[in-house]
Parts: structure tokens; sequence; C-alpha cells
């Protein structure tokens, strides 16, 4: 997550699966649900709910999903266990 981001806000021309997984997000944002949202983002835990909540709505399976699909090497080896972990801790808190 935090790689495609940086890559993406560097201003770099990305790679069409890349830019695949930038339209899908993109398609299924709701910034109306920044508004409520109190995380800390310059943490892995509270960029990952920052994400999972614009952009997935709350859905952790769709977005553990998505990185596993259009994800990076280091994604899918770092984020997919804390996203994994997250939704463990969600189902935990209901």
């Amino acid at each position: 997550m935090r790689a495609v981001l940086k890559k993406t806000l560097s201003g770099k021309r990305g790679t069409k699966r890349e830019m695949m997984a930038w339209r899908a997000l993109i398609e299924n944002m709701d910034v109306e649900r920044l508004k409520d949202l109190d995380v800390d983002i310059t943490k892995a835990d509270g960029l990952a709910k920052m994400f999972n909540e614009v952009f997935f709505h709350g859905d952790w399976k769709r977005h553990i999903e998505w990185t596993e699909k259009y994800g990076s090497k280091e994604q899918k080896r770092e984020d997919i266990p804390l996203l994994k972990n997250m939704r463990k801790e969600m189902r935990k808190q209901r």
C-alpha cells in the first residue's frame, strides 16, 4: 500500500496493471468516510484503516483480495499479513 501510494504521489507513471488498480480504487472511493475517521496515517495500521474505509467501505476481505491481485511483491509480503491481522482484530471487536 505504502509503496503504491509513494509511487503515485511522486508523479511517476505506473504500469498498466498499476493504473488498473488505481482506477478500481478511485471508482469505488468514498471520501465522505474520511469525516469521521480518526487514524494516524503515519503508521501502517492507520494508513491501512484509512484505505480500507475510503476505498473498500470497511470490507477487509475485498481489501486483501485487491492487494493480492494488484499488489507488488513487497505489498503482498508486508501488507497482506497486516491486513489479515487487522481483519481478525476487527472481528473480535464486534
